[in-house]
């Protein structure tokens, strides 16, 4: 006993239909072939990480002077901020950073501003010769996407720096979509002044007072050792 039920769907459409079939199937593979080559692709997404940063640069002070002057003003300043959930600090010579994490969800750029609120009210407790407070968020779009070290057998490394530094530096960022270029390690040449207190003392002054006096329109800033 045949049926006369016919099961219908796109299958049936499609082998009742052979030509209606090829012509959309072709439709779609030319459409897909024209607009694949217009699909934006990026390299590194945008993706919102709920952490700010705040740096602060002090050229040539030790990082025992940096944690007293400069980081723990600072801790102090941003523990109130909102939706704050963990602080941390990296010290090296010269440089500070204060990172702060929040709760995922926070506005970032109104916990950018927050943050840079709280500094304003510590920033007369710096250092005056301490660079400007930088306070940013983290954006993976603006990390470094190349980076490279030197060496060399014939320069010291006072030399090597100051060739990285004045020579290539300039032709570094010449190049079309160079935005930045940072700088680390090497050797920064330097003066030291040692005074002898027994010739000083008939004048009646200290010996860094008089050596201030040497040169007052210059601005102090604390003598370092040559590091790596």
């Amino acid at each position: 006993m045949k049926s006369n039920r016919q099961r219908r769907g796109l299958s049936s459409w499609a082998i009742n239909r052979p030509i209606g079939t090829v012509m959309l199937t072709s439709t779609l593979l030319v459409l897909g072939l024209v607009y694949v080559g217009r699909i934006p692709v990026d390299m590194l997404p945008r993706i919102v990480y709920p952490n700010v940063n705040v740096r602060v640069g002090n050229p040539g002070v030790e990082p025992a002077v940096l944690e007293e002057t400069i980081a723990k003003p600072l801790e102090s300043a941003l523990a109130s901020t909102e939706n704050l959930e963990k602080i941390s600090t990296d010290i090296s010579e010269g440089f500070v950073n204060v990172r702060m994490e929040f709760k995922y969800g926070t506005n970032v750029d109104f916990a950018v501003q927050d943050a840079a609120k709280n500094v304003e009210r510590v920033r007369a407790r710096l250092p005056e010769e301490a660079d400007p407070p930088v306070t940013t968020k983290d954006d993976p779009t603006q990390q470094p996407i190349f980076s490279v070290a030197f060496s060399s057998e014939a320069r010291d490394q006072i030399a090597l720096r100051e060739w990285v530094d004045q020579r290539l530096r300039p032709q570094l960022l010449s190049v079309p979509g160079v935005a930045a270029l940072d700088l680390n390690g090497g050797l920064v040449r330097e003066i030291q002044v040692e005074l002898e207190p027994t010739r000083l003392r008939p004048v009646g002054q200290p010996g860094h007072q008089r050596a201030l006096q040497r040169e007052p329109g210059r601005r102090r800033r604390p003598s370092h050792r040559d590091r790596p």
